[in-house]
């Protein structure tokens, strides 16, 4: 878990399910309040051998979407006021 952004980002590693050993890359943003956290994006990625590079993925996935999301937000607000 980190920040990135002014969000909190989680990767994890989901075991794929039938007995695999294989990992499923899951990216969770976060917003980052004082009074708590919400689960703003759920994300899935690919299946991975290793545990730790599914985690790894998962937070580029976050911040893929939040620079892609930051993107697009900072374009419709600069539309705005033109």
């Amino acid at each position: 878990m980190e920040e990135y952004k002014g969000y909190v980002i989680l990767g994890r590693a989901q075991i794929v399910p039938g007995g695999s050993t294989e990992f499923r890359a899951q990216g969770i943003v976060f917003t980052n309040n004082p009074e708590g956290s919400v689960r703003i994006k759920h994300i899935e990625g690919h299946v991975f051998k290793s545990q730790r590079a599914a985690e790894k993925e998962g937070l580029q996935l976050c911040k893929e979407w939040l620079d892609k999301s930051s993107d697009f937000s900072r374009a419709r607000l600069g539309r705005r006021r033109q």
